[in-house]
């Protein structure tokens, strides 16, 4: 009869190179975890997929939180122009107010209110 094999045996397996030093950090890694070193590998690796992911989204975020700003900072500009127009035209009512009232205290100061010509009395 022939025996069943492991489930390891069926898995796709993948040979690395690991550069000096590594299989070492990977080997303490794995002890200290208290699992094999495939398991570290594997854990590691998907681990850094999670972390991609959680990135991807966080930019997404950011991006849209950047497009609600651009949005927020447009209608501020907007009410900004129509406060400054709206100053921009009391001023000028209030200015030509000032400059009437001013007259005619002038013309009343000088008798031309009265009708008379300036110089003669």
């Amino acid at each position: 009869m022939q025996r069943k094999p492991f489930p390891s045996e069926t898995q796709e397996r993948f040979i690395v190179r690991f550069p000096d030093g590594m299989r070492d950090r990977i080997s303490e890694a794995a002890k200290a975890g208290h699992r094999s070193m495939n398991a570290e590998i594997v854990a590691r690796i998907r681990r850094s997929f999670e972390l991609d992911e959680a990135g991807d989204a966080d930019q997404a975020g950011v991006e849209q939180g950047a497009a609600g700003l651009r949005e927020e900072i447009s209608r501020l500009c907007q009410l900004l122009q129509e406060h400054k127009d709206a100053a921009a035209g009391l001023f000028e009512a209030h200015k030509e107010a000032v400059v009437d009232e001013a007259l005619k205290r002038l013309r009343s100061e000088t008798g031309m209110a009265a009708g008379r010509a300036p110089g003669k009395r």
